[in-house]
């Protein structure tokens, strides 16, 4: 699972294929102009990290045992409103985040030789 973290303030709504961030008042939209990033498109980034990932684990794993990466964007700011709508990958609230994964592990389990070589992997790196 690849976790992409954003800190944005304001509306962060997923509309016609595009990431929109919106509304929060006379300071947010300054900070927007000048100082905050855009949200920009998070899950084109998202899906690059996760071939990046995947040719890491392909250097060093069987194929076959490379386990499945998905991607998640996680908005870390109690001041976001976030309307994920159809978006093409998981996104969410940081309080929403434990309960998401631990649904997940109930369908996702990694063998103990998956979790050793990839502990490894990364303990080397």
């Amino acid at each position: 699972m690849g976790i992409a973290a954003y800190h944005q303030r304001g509306k962060v709504a997923f509309e016609k294929n595009r990431w929109k961030l919106s509304g929060g008042g006379v300071m947010p939209a300054y900070m927007r102009i000048f100082g905050q990033e855009s949200i920009g498109r998070p899950e084109i980034d998202a899906e690059n990290d996760v071939r990046t990932l995947t040719k890491f684990f392909a250097k060093t794993m069987d194929e076959n045992s490379i386990p499945e990466i998905k991607p998640i964007l996680v908005f870390t700011s109690d001041e976001v409103e976030l309307e994920a709508g159809d978006s093409p990958i998981a996104a969410m609230k940081l309080k929403q985040l434990k309960e998401f994964l631990r649904q997940g592990a109930k369908s996702r389990v990694l063998t103990m030789q998956q979790i050793a070589k990839i502990s490894e992997l990364f303990e080397t790196s």
